[in-house]
């Protein structure tokens, strides 16, 4: 395992990113790769 070494002024630089709510999401894909994909075009 490997050790956290980040300091407050590191975790502080940490951005949030939102996810889009489940019903915003549609799934594209065959019988043997998926992918969810947000209406902006997030993967």
């Amino acid at each position: 395992m490997m050790n956290d070494h980040r300091t407050t002024e590191d975790q502080a630089d940490l951005h949030f990113v939102p996810y889009p709510s489940i019903e915003h999401l549609a799934v594209i894909g065959d019988s043997r790769t998926a992918a969810m994909v947000a209406a902006d075009g997030m993967v």
